[in-house]
């Protein structure tokens, strides 16, 4: 009986950055697929890595964000060169991109092409708009990016979107619907996190209502400042992730009667979906994926899209959480949170195809 060789799912690992939830998340993932693989659900798969690794010191040493995207990605493009070279690489394999600009889309597909190889290459797409706080509009695309995305969506087979309102913005200021057949909604791989947030943080005092981390720490403060004055019961927190560490962070969630999103940054809302894990009432502005996720717990996004609109709707923002906090329940949160985890935090979908 001739045994078939197994095929491999190659993943291009992304540089490390700033955001809280980037490093755990992308470390995570090829231990999620395997256990996937392992728990028999898909077999005949072998799931490897090309790390992001920096130019000197340890082998294993990972890439700093500071050194910048251009250098780490070429070295796992020399790299994937040499699996091709050695016949490391069949037919059937797959490559997944962790970072949708990485350099190294076309010239593996390219290089496949060359080979007579034909890999699937498919690409996750992470955030959302981003807002401009200094001049209250969000970032437009410019043509060089439109370009390039393109010509990603046109190399790769598999593109996937956490939410239909990621791929509303991508295909807003840009035509992509010709590749809309490309598209493949799933979610986001953080099974991990169920794990992470310390048990009995359902049961700890609430006094604490929540800011998580954000890219304009500056404004946030402002913003706590002006909801300090309306929550007098409780202290309100802004975790700028790059400030506080981990543990404090799941102090102060293990804490949180509410934690509230007010930045108009679409980062997949993970910040908001961990504090949940521990018991805290989600409220995020009606926006981009939080409205998507996060349904009745939205409050109207005029009242956080600046902070003279903060400070002139504070009253109303203040009796919303108070009220929130008051009518929602622990079983309800608990529910909500296993509800949103199983659509939205899981990465059982985006495994199935991966490894279709």
């Amino acid at each position: 009986m001739r045994i078939a060789k197994a095929r491999t799912l190659w993943i291009f690992d992304q540089e490390q950055h700033q955001n809280v939830f980037t490093n755990p998340w992308r470390k995570s993932l090829p231990q999620q697929i395997k256990g996937f693989v392992e728990c028999g659900q898909l077999s005949g798969w072998i799931v490897r890595s090309l790390k992001a690794k920096r130019m000197s010191g340890s082998d294993a040493a990972p890439a700093k964000e500071t050194e910048g995207s251009a250098p780490i990605h070429f070295r796992q493009i020399a790299e994937f060169k040499e699996i091709l070279r050695k016949g490391k690489l069949r037919r059937d394999d797959r490559l997944l991109f962790l970072n949708p600009w990485h350099a190294g889309i076309g010239q593996c597909a390219e290089l496949a092409r060359k080979a007579s190889l034909r890999l699937s290459i498919d690409v996750m797409w992470q955030s959302g708009p981003t807002k401009d706080w200094n001049n209250g509009v969000t970032i437009k695309r410019t043509k060089v990016r439109a370009d390039l995305e393109r010509s990603v969506f046109r190399d790769a087979d598999r593109h996937y979107f956490a939410t239909y309102a990621h791929w509303r913005h991508q295909n807003s200021g840009g035509d992509f619907s010709n590749f809309a057949d490309k598209v493949h909604f799933v979610g986001w791989p953080m099974e991990y996190l169920r794990d992470a947030v310390p048990s009995g943080s359902r049961d700890t005092k609430k006094d604490v209502i929540l800011l998580p981390h954000n890219v304009e720490p500056y404004f946030q403060s402002k913003i706590r400042d002006i909801l300090q004055t309306k929550l007098v019961n409780y202290e309100v927190i802004s975790a700028d992730a790059r400030r506080i560490s981990k543990a404090r962070y799941r102090d102060l969630i293990a804490r949180s009667a509410a934690v509230v999103a007010t930045g108009h940054e679409d980062v997949l809302g993970v910040g908001i979906f961990e504090a949940l894990l521990a018991g805290a009432v989600p409220i995020v502005p009606a926006l981009h994926s939080y409205k998507e996720i996060y349904g009745q717990h939205c409050c109207p996004e005029a009242w956080t899209s600046s902070l003279i609109a903060t400070r002139r709707n504070s009253h109303a923002l203040g009796r919303f959480i108070e009220d929130k906090i008051r009518t929602t329940s622990l079983s309800e949160l608990s529910f909500l949170a296993s509800q949103i985890g199983a659509s939205h935090y899981c990465g059982d979908k985006l495994y199935a195809s991966l490894l279709r």
